[in-house]
């Protein structure tokens, strides 16, 4: 476990570094480089996550999987496992490809942003560590939305719509910030038309995997329900706290332009919205505000940490996520599946 809290230190360590010494060239190579190293440490674990035991068999039947099937499962993973399978880099390849969507998708969101270092160490207890190490397929997902964040930042809308597609066919929960985020955009940009034709789309993808949407209804917020996840309430707590702060010190955002800002506001109170929920359907609102998290990642990488106030809140949350990750990492009720850290060959 040790290895998790060195590499939280040493992230903090570098925005310390890079804040106080500015030198734009070598500090591009490093991030470059620590982004490597994060991939490497994703997808050459061994063992590692909660749900390793389901993906490592999903892997073995990948290979006699029909059109249907795969349709029916995540098609974005299962051509990655295909991919890996037929290279012979075996589900080393599967993280490894991940791993590397993962982080650059991380890198990308935060590069060109002052404090990219603080907000990646703040990432790692709950981003990287369960997302990006736990939940493959939806860690695709969600490099995809961060990937179509960037796109619809842009009005860059053929590539929205491609990355609306993957994240979708990463983990089909994606259709739930996909729609959101692009209703938010052609809301924002005054698209009426367009916006009534974008209804269309989740109500394709939902008729087209109603299946699965019932099944998941069913059984994690429906009279099915028999899970409950343990960690969501915490989680949802730390991020209902981000949601908040936002939406009280958003005029400090200065280096947010107009749109970004509307963007974020709606994510805070989307939050607001369904925290309440985390305790009755923890399961199902833990993972859509997994989609949300964006907000921590913008938060902290735009605070002017120069004005008093938002370098106190970055503070407070930064210490906030590290006692988290302790508390979790000791205490937590499935965190053994991340402990101790095993690399692959050893």
């Amino acid at each position: 476990m040790y290895i998790y809290i060195i590499n939280s230190i040493a992230l903090l360590s570098l925005h310390l570094l890079f804040h106080k010494y500015r030198n734009f060239k070598f500090e591009n190579f490093i991030w470059i480089f620590v982004i490597f190293l994060l991939s490497i440490f994703i997808g050459f674990r061994n063992e590692i996550g909660g749900d390793w035991i389901i993906y490592q068999k999903f892997y073995h039947t990948v290979s006699n999987l029909s059109f249907v099937e795969i349709m029916n499962s995540s098609p974005v993973y299962v051509y990655i496992n295909k991919i890996a399978y037929y290279t012979g880099t075996q589900f080393v390849g599967v993280n490894f490809i991940c791993a590397l969507i993962f982080m650059l998708s991380l890198a990308i969101f935060l590069n060109n942003t002052k404090n990219k270092w603080l907000a990646l160490a703040i990432s790692f207890p709950i981003i990287i560590l369960i997302l990006g190490m736990g939940y493959a397929r939806q860690g695709l997902a969600f490099s995809f939305s961060l990937f179509l964040i960037k796109a619809l930042e842009d009005k860059r809308l053929f590539k929205s719509i491609i990355y609306i597609i993957l994240s979708i066919l990463s983990h089909k929960s994606a259709l739930f910030i996909s729609s959101f985020l692009l209703f938010l955009f052609l809301w924002y940009h005054k698209k009426y038309f367009y916006l009534l034709i974008s209804i269309l789309i989740p109500i394709c993808f939902a008729s087209l995997f109603w299946n699965y949407y019932k099944h998941l209804i069913y059984f994690y917020a429906g009279s099915g329900q028999h899970m409950f996840s343990y960690g969501s309430l915490p989680r949802s707590l730390l991020i209902l706290f981000v949601g908040i702060f936002f939406i009280i010190y958003k005029a400090k955002f200065k280096n947010m332009n107009e749109y970004q800002i509307f963007i974020y506001t709606a994510f805070s109170y989307m939050i607001i919205f369904l925290f309440p929920f985390s305790i009755t359907t923890s399961v199902v609102v833990d993972r859509l505000l997994f989609y949300l998290y964006p907000l921590k990642l913008v938060f902290i990488s735009f605070a002017d940490l120069k004005d008093k106030t938002l370098k106190l809140i970055a503070f407070i949350f930064t210490s906030s996520y590290f006692f988290y990750f302790i508390i979790w990492i000791f205490f937590g009720k499935n965190s053994l599946s991340w402990v101790p850290y095993k690399f692959v060959g050893f």
